[in-house]
């Protein structure tokens, strides 16, 4: 009974959504009005390329 309710748990998680639909969509309008993810793809753009300077010797390389 034990392992069958376990399982039944593990299920659920996998099933389950953290997040409604509305939710997402509201948060992507915020984001988008505040200009919060033109600011953040900067940032990531801007980490990658420092990275890239950082590790340019130990041939790492360009896909993933």
């Amino acid at each position: 009974m034990k392992k069958f309710i376990l399982l039944v748990l593990l299920c659920s998680v996998f099933f389950s959504q953290a997040q409604s639909e509305a939710y997402s969509k509201n948060m992507k309008a915020f984001l988008e009005t505040t200009g919060s993810i033109n600011y953040y793809d900067n940032v990531v753009d801007k980490l990658f390329n420092l990275l890239q300077e950082k590790y340019a010797n130990q041939n790492v390389p360009q896909a993933t």
